[in-house]
């Protein structure tokens, strides 16, 4: 067999950088093993592609509005401090300077502390930021755990602190509102979308899946369970076998490990995966092993982009890495500001800030700087926080 990666059918119209990535959640968990739980085949089961297909339709169109559309109650104080914590990976050195645009805007000083991805250095790291606490503090993907005791002291200041990406801030104090960027909320309804593609992408037909989850990134399971949810209201005669991909394995080892699990499991005839970094390399590892099964999945790099492009990756669920970052921003600015996130509505956040990039569509992408929802985000964001 050779691989195949076209969507032999059209799911939408066409057109993210993702601010994930590699990064989404760093979690410091312990690296499970890369085997399959493996299953009996289900009985013959009615699959819902209509339903499939509604729930998807918002991840398929152009989006109109920002996320957040009431504009900012007031301006910070002129010269008001943000801090960005930057984790060291390639994604939030990019978020870092997708937020430079924002001093052009407003009299703010962005500050970047390097906390690096161990406990040691994040504690370190937030130490300095407690000795002069800021006015806002924003950040991707590091575990609070880590910083627990710093959090209490900036909140003490009065410094507003904005998480992303991870999974747990009910442990440390945050709301669901507060969390609702990448947080857990956010990566149930990633997964369901993802679930809902599937299944219109084998057209209602197949009843055997497989999720490829990256256990070190605590987001994973998250995305995982809210395919699992949706794929049962779906099809409750479907199944969803669970691998696991070492972290240690993407960007070098994960195609050999899908490609054995499919080989290991030839009746399974589609796959999800929580990071789409596990494809890279996949089609000419599939194609080497007479491998054909089709697969989608979320937070793509450039060389996801350029594979869905050239025709041997089906497609991806993106994220619009600078709606990302400054809708972080603006919900700084309005904490700031004392003015509460209102009116979120997880799904349509959700749709607005992610998108399902197939052949189709991805022509339109630069994959260096992925898909853009707005291109003149800049303006609009300006607009919601000045009124000019």
């Amino acid at each position: 067999m050779r691989i195949t990666a076209h969507w032999r059918r059209s799911a939408a119209r066409g057109a993210i950088a993702a601010i994930a990535g590699a990064t989404v959640m760093v979690s410091l968990a312990a690296c499970a093993s890369g085997s399959s739980e493996t299953s009996s085949s289900p009985a013959p089961s009615s699959v819902d592609l209509e339903a499939a297909k509604a729930y998807l339709q918002p991840y398929t169109e152009a989006p109109t509005t920002l996320p957040v559309s009431e504009s900012l109650a007031k301006l910070p104080p002129p010269g008001a401090r943000i801090v960005f914590l930057d984790i060291g990976t390639p994604n939030t050195a990019q978020a870092w300077q997708l937020l430079q645009p924002v001093t052009d805007i407003l009299d703010v000083k962005l500050e970047r502390v390097q906390t690096g991805s161990t406990a040691e250095s994040m504690n370190a790291a937030l130490n300095t930021v407690v000795e002069n606490p800021p006015a806002a503090v924003i950040w991707i993907a590091q575990d609070p755990t880590f910083f627990s005791s710093q959090l209490d002291a900036l909140r003490a200041a009065g410094t507003v602190i904005v998480p992303s990406s991870i999974v747990d801030g009910t442990n440390f104090g945050f709301s669901s509102r507060e969390t609702i960027f990448g947080g857990p909320e956010m990566q149930l309804e990633i997964g369901r979308a993802l679930a809902s593609a599937a299944v219109v992408k084998t057209d209602g037909d197949a009843t055997q899946f497989v999720f490829y989850d990256v256990p070190e990134l605590a987001f994973s399971s998250i995305v995982e369970k809210g395919a699992q949810e949706e794929l049962t209201e779906l099809c409750p005669g479907c199944t969803l076998r669970v691998v696991h991909i070492p972290v240690s394995q993407i960007g070098s080892t994960a195609p050999q490990t899908i490609v054995s699990d499919l080989q290991a499991n030839p009746q399974t005839q589609f796959f999800i995966s929580a990071l789409d970094e596990a494809q890279i390399g996949l089609p000419a590892a599939a194609s080497v092993a007479g491998v054909d099964v089709p697969g989608i999945g979320a937070y793509p790099v450039a060389a996801n982009y350029q594979q869905v492009q050239d025709g041997t990756e089906t497609g991806t669920m993106a994220q619009d890495q600078s709606l990302f970052v400054w809708s972080l921003m603006d919900q700084a600015l309005r904490g700031i500001a004392g003015q509460a996130l209102t009116d979120l509505d997880v799904r349509q956040m959700a749709s607005t800030v992610h998108h399902l990039v197939t052949e189709d569509n991805a022509q339109d992408i630069d994959p260096a700087a992925g898909y853009v929802a707005f291109p003149d985000y800049v303006a609009r964001f300006t607009k919601l926080w000045t009124g000019k």
